[in-house]
């Protein structure tokens, strides 16, 4: 039992230089995605971040849709201030997100000017146009959270508030 045994070829299971070869091929790419990482990063930065303030700006409207749903739902047990302000707000919040500006300090009919303004007056007429119509549609809450309950005016009929929360 001494004695020197004759030397045996190592053992290999089958698949396993495959196994080796795609190892490498993995290898090789990790390599190859750090080098264009190192080149390009600050495209690949650049990129990412777009991807996250898009992602922001979805998360914002998912939630300013579902708060104009859930306010819909309960509008029948609301009164018409209380509706305004409680559209006037969820308004306002989805565009101080979407434009990092505090739009609460603004006053509604100065909205689609601070908006233009933020843009150096270079928006397209259709968004121009979008603006003019949500401050029109702040200006109408307001009056009507602002002003006195019998006025005729201070009242939002249904058509209102549908169409007004559809905006």
């Amino acid at each position: 039992n001494n004695e020197l045994r004759p030397i045996k070829a190592p053992l290999l299971i089958p698949g396993s230089t495959w196994l080796i070869y795609v190892l490498i091929f993995f290898c090789i790419l990790l390599i190859i995605a750090f080098i264009y990482l190192l080149f390009h990063s600050k495209k690949v930065i650049s990129n990412w971040n777009a991807y996250r303030i898009k992602q922001k700006y979805k998360k914002n409207l998912k939630k300013t849709i579902k708060c104009i749903k859930k306010l819909n739902k309960k509008s029948a047990k609301l009164s018409d201030k209380d509706y305004a302000k409680e559209l006037s707000e969820i308004t306002r919040d989805f565009l101080s997100t979407r434009f990092k500006k505090n739009i609460h300090s603004v006053v509604s009919s100065k909205i689609s000017e601070e908006i233009n303004g933020l843009f150096l007056d270079s928006l397209p007429e259709n968004i121009v146009e979008a603006t003019e119509n949500i401050s029109n549609v702040l200006i109408r809450l307001d009056y009507v959270k602002f002003s006195n309950s019998q006025e005729e005016n201070a009242k939002l009929s249904f058509v209102e508030r549908s169409d007004i929360s559809n905006i």
